[in-house]
């Protein structure tokens, strides 16, 4: 071991997500950003010792030198309490990173040291070793970018790193500081080609760029090596975005047998589903396919996908994955600027028309996260602000219950008041609830693969 690596010997750093309590589901799946956190550094540095930890009081019992916390909008109220709770019982430098921090920069709540912006990475490793070799890293942090901190209490926001050319370069990610277990998922590409009103990748990955087909069924082995594994799900933002990759993943698959051990699901998208896709998909065991159906009112479709979606591709989508056996989980957003109570009638009809061929349904409230053109135009309407209260932003789908704060963030109220909208939602509820219900049985044969 060289001196550099002696010098690192035993410096640890602990990792951990912000989570509220009505998301038990992210417990059980933590986001892989961590864990490719964690293979780069230890790629570069093996002397390091990293953890993730779901639980604070063992993240505070294992005494890091360094923690590191990925939160979302929505969770950055409980990022900032597990960072408060870190600083008062242990003198540490706390880092912000994922996507609100990635998109936002200058919200960096005060909480913390520093924020880590865009693909974390390589700053990342920059940052642990500028911590690790000097006294005192604040004075030497604006050399560093990709970051974003407060100096003499002014943020200062570092120049944007590259992002990563050749994500091939990249170690699996340590899914070992998870534990491995029966539920596999994988991030086959980063970003998305396409820029819809209330999505942020390109602000957070800045263009899209995928893992190769090798890569890809090269880490699927090392899963099914350390895992019981047989349905491996694909957290991509569009895993069909790139058909020439699909075409040679499916070779690949089929010439390794995995697609007669393994099943898989992910993202797909209604304007490329077509009946060469859908194929593709079947050839590979591609069993869940999930898509933003978003409207059945082509005028507000339009407006939230900038019309590169039909309400007919839609429903081409539902057809062809009925047809190909493949489970289709179509979501829908309502409170869009403009919308009206006939808008919410086309989009309910389409929903009960097409009760058997979705096969799970979810339903969200429009909500102007930060980095999307939706972000923008709230800002200009003095809806939202970089000092806002983050906690408006925390509700979730409809699924048992309607989880919708008293005081959620709405876009619409000029078209419609927001007690019509909430009645509007019950009906949504409704129907998830008799959608999901009759089809419970087909998820839960999926979660028994």
């Amino acid at each position: 071991m060289d001196n550099q690596h002696k010098s690192n010997q035993g410096f640890k750093i602990a990792l951990t997500q912000a989570i509220r309590e009505s998301e038990p589901s992210h417990k059980a799946i933590p986001p892989l950003g961590p864990a490719y956190l964690a293979s780069y550094l230890t790629n570069l540095h093996p002397e390091i010792e990293i953890n993730y930890f779901s639980d604070i009081d063992k993240l505070l019992e294992y005494a890091p030198q360094l923690v590191s916390v990925s939160s979302v909008t929505e969770n950055l109220p409980q990022a900032i309490e597990l960072a408060r709770i870190v600083k008062s019982r242990i003198p540490v430098p706390v880092v912000l990173g994922g996507p609100h921090i990635s998109t936002l920069p200058q919200s960096l709540p005060e909480e913390f040291d520093l924020g880590v912006v865009g693909e974390g990475e390589v700053t990342f490793a920059e940052l642990v070793e500028l911590f690790i070799q000097n006294s005192r890293p604040q004075q030497l942090l604006a050399q560093l970018p990709g970051i974003v901190f407060r100096s003499h209490n002014r943020l200062m926001v570092t120049p944007t790193r590259p992002s990563i050319a050749d994500l091939t370069s990249l170690p699996f990610p340590a899914r070992e500081i998870y534990g491995w277990n029966k539920f596999m998922y994988m991030m086959t590409s980063r970003g998305c080609p396409y820029r819809c009103i209330f999505c942020s990748p390109k602000v957070m990955w800045k263009k899209y760029r995928n893992f190769t087909a090798e890569y890809l069924v090269a880490e699927i082995k090392e899963i099914i090596a350390h895992s019981s594994c047989n349905y491996i799900h694909f957290f991509d933002d569009l895993f069909v975005a790139d058909r020439k990759r699909l075409k040679r993943i499916v070779e690949l698959l089929k010439n390794e047998n995995l697609n007669q051990v393994l099943h898989f699901g992910g993202h797909i998208r209604a304007n490329l589903m077509d009946e060469e896709l859908g194929t593709l998909l079947k050839e590979m065991n591609f069993v869940s396919g999930a898509f933003g159906a978003e409207s059945a009112s082509p005028r507000i479709l339009k407006k939230l996908k900038y019309g590169t979606t039909t309400v007919a591709e839609n429903q081409r989508t539902l057809d062809i994955c009925h047809q190909m056996g493949i489970l289709a989980s179509a979501s829908f957003v309502i409170g869009t600027p403009g919308e009206t109570a006939q808008d919410l009638e086309l989009t309910l009809k389409f929903i009960d028309q097409n009760r058997s061929k979705i096969s799970a349904l979810e339903v969200f409230i429009l909500l102007p996260y930060p980095g999307t053109p939706l972000w923008d135009w709230a800002l200009k309407e003095g809806l939202v602000s970089p000092d806002m209260d983050w906690g408006k932003f925390a509700t979730d789908p409809f699924f048992s219950e309607m989880n919708i704060p008293e005081d959620f963030l709405y876009l619409n109220q000029e078209h419609m008041p927001r007690p019509e909208l909430l009645k509007y939602a019950g009906r949504f509820q409704e129907l998830d609830q008799e959608i999901n219900r009759d089809n419970k049985n087909l998820y839960k044969n999926l979660a028994s693969l």
